[in-house]
């Protein structure tokens, strides 16, 4: 009979999982969002008598969810997706594939459903400005078929945002005669470089699994989700007279009103740090608009009604 420490490293890891202390649902039991369950194409999420509940043998790993909420509630499992994108650029004609499909790819996803959100693609663009194949060659078999229109409604926004046509150059492929693959280049070196590099990694995150979590407060554990910080490490790489567009678009507008008293209530409610205490007894918080995600959250807790939060362009909402 296995162990329990065996067990727990032999299992797979759930495609997404739920962290409660991020919900919107968790933190204020009166906010109706349900962003995930809509996006949702296998209706894996659902609301119970006890909240919202993930069923895992419904959900299929498509990877929309997470790029749905707006807080980084549900997240799929640890990917170091900036690492792929640097290992991308590396390549002349670079392939994004995921572990569906055995056609070649110089780096892969579960899912290429984490894609399908406007500011993921618009960090992808900004990293990879020489063009990135989308290896979709397999999509419409797949029981994720539904990232399909998802990603290319994704495509279409960023596309529209962004005016110079040779900066887009993410090439969607469909069919697998049309991908265009260079096999890199390995010495018997880097060879052995990355098995013990892919050793030490499969080491680390077995020894994760196995460590448990540092008992932190969960409702101040802030951090912005994962397609906020992608986009927010590479905006630096868009060019300069582009990037007041891209604020505008992504980054909301939080205003307060005369009626704030500085009770700091909305600091402690937003899960993503983008407010924080004034440095001043009495006076509203101090905003860091690029944290913000628009959830909405510190509008709908706060007691002075004092709070505004305008999203960016309407046309780009997340999705």
């Amino acid at each position: 009979m296995l162990g329990s420490s065996t067990f727990k490293i032999l299992t797979p890891d759930p495609p997404v999982a739920l962290t409660p202390a991020r919900c919107l649902r968790f933190r204020l039991n009166t906010c109706d969002c349900r962003r995930c369950i809509d996006s949702c194409p296998h209706q894996a999420w659902s609301l119970t008598a006890t909240g919202l509940e993930l069923n895992q043998a419904k959900c299929r790993g498509c990877l929309l969810c997470p790029g749905a909420c707006p807080t980084g509630a549900c997240e799929g499992p640890p990917l170091d997706v900036e690492k792929k994108l640097t290992g991308l650029s590396r390549h002349p004609q670079p392939v994004f594939g995921c572990d569906s499909n055995p056609a070649p790819a110089h780096e892969r996803l579960p899912c290429l459903g984490l894609l399908a959100h406007s500011e993921v693609l618009l960090a992808v663009a900004a990293a990879l400005p020489e063009g990135v194949q989308l290896n979709l060659s397999r999509c419409r078999q797949c029981h994720n078929y539904a990232v399909l229109p998802a990603l290319e409604q994704a495509l279409s926004r960023v596309s529209a945002l962004i005016p110079c046509p040779g900066l887009l150059a993410i090439r969607p492929v469909k069919e697998a005669e049309d991908l265009r693959y260079q096999a890199p280049r390995i010495s018997r070196r880097d060879f052995f470089s990355l098995v013990r590099s892919g050793s030490s990694s499969s080491a680390a995150r077995a020894l994760d699994r196995l460590t448990p979590a540092p008992a932190a407060p969960p409702y101040r554990n802030k951090k912005v989700p994962r397609f906020r910080a992608l986009l927010i490490r590479f905006l630096p790489q868009i060019p300069e007279a582009m990037r007041p567009r891209i604020a505008t678009t992504f980054f909301p507008r939080i205003e307060t009103a005369p009626s704030c008293t500085g009770c700091t209530g909305c600091v402690g409610i937003c899960p993503t740090g983008a407010l924080a205490p004034s440095t001043l007894s009495g006076e509203p918080p101090e905003v860091h608009p690029g944290d913000c995600t628009a959830c909405g959250l510190c509008v709908a807790f706060c007691r002075q009604r004092a709070m505004t939060v305008t999203p960016g362009d309407a046309s780009f909402a997340a999705g």
